[in-house]
C-alpha cells in the first residue's frame, strides 16, 4: 500500500500524541491524516470512476434504447431510471469533487482557473442528473447544464496536459482525450454522427475519466 511522506509524519506525530492524549484524540488525528493525504481521499478518484461506470452500464442495460439517445435519455425514459440516474450521478459526482478539490487540484498545483472550471462541470452535473431531458423548460435547462459540463472538460483536459507537475504518460493520454473531444463536438455541431450520438459520449467521458485515472495512479 502507498504511503505518502507526510503520512508517515502523521503516523509518527500520532505514536508521540497517545502518549499525552487520549486514545481517541490519537485516532482522530491519525483517522484525520489518511483522509487528508491519500489513503482515503486518493481512493476516492478511481471509486468514484469505476462505480460512475457500473451505474451506466446497468442503466444503459436495464433501460434500452437507441444509438441516437444520450445517456439522459435513456434516464428520461422511465420514472425508477431517472431516480437511478439522479442518485448515482450525484453520490459520484460528489466523491469525484472531493478528489479533485482536496487531491488531484493541491497535487498538481493546477490553480484556482482549473478550481473553478471542475466546480463548473460538477454543478452542470447535479442540474443534468435531476432536471430530466423532456421536452418543455426542463429540457432547455438539462441541456445547457449538460453541454455546459462537456464544455469545460476541454479546457480542463488543456490544463491537464499543459502542466509540468503531470506524469508523461497522462499527458500522452489527455493529447489523445483533447483531439477527440474536439472531433466529436465538431462533428455533431455540424450533425453528423447522430445517430451514434451514445458512443460519442460515452466516449467523450470515458476519455477524460482515464486522464483523471492515469494522472492520479500512474
Amino acid at each position: 500500500m502507498l504511503i505518502w511522506p507526510r503520512q508517515c509524519r502523521y503516523l509518527e506525530s500520532a505514536r508521540i500524541s497517545i502518549a499525552s492524549q487520549t486514545s481517541v484524540q490519537a485516532v482522530a488525528h491519525l483517522a484525520w491524516g489518511f483522509w487528508y493525504d491519500g489513503l482515503v481521499i486518493h481512493s476516492l478518484g478511481v471509486i468514484s470512476i469505476v462505480l460512475s461506470w457500473l451505474a451506466v452500464g446497468y442503466l444503459l442495460r436495464k433501460w434500452r434504447g437507441t444509438k441516437a439517445m444520450s445517456m439522459s435519455l435513456h434516464a428520461a425514459s422511465d420514472l425508477r431510471a431517472y431516480l437511478f440516474f439522479g442518485v448515482s450521478l450525484t453520490l459520484t459526482g460528489a466523491m469525484l469533487y472531493a478528489f479533485m478539490l482536496v487531491w488531484f487540484i493541491p497535487r498538481y498545483s493546477l490553480g484556482v482557473v482549473f478550481t473553478g472550471l471542475i466546480c463548473a462541470a460538477i454543478l452542470g452535473q447535479m442540474i443534468a442528473a435531476w432536471v430530466p431531458d423532456v421536452p418543455g423548460i426542463k429540457r432547455i435547462i438539462h441541456r445547457v447544464a449538460a453541454y455546459g459540463m462537456a464544455a469545460t472538460f476541454i479546457p480542463m483536459t488543456l490544463v491537464i496536459v499543459s502542466s509540468g507537475h503531470i506524469p508523461m504518460a497522462a499527458r500522452v493520454v489527455g493529447s489523445l482525450a483533447l483531439g477527440y473531444m474536439i472531433v466529436s463536438l465538431s462533428l455533431l455541431a455540424f450533425g453528423k454522427l447522430k445517430a451514434h450520438y451514445l458512443i460519442l459520449q460515452v466516449l467523450y467521458v470515458l476519455l477524460f475519466q482515464l486522464l483523471l485515472l492515469s494522472a492520479a495512479y500512474l
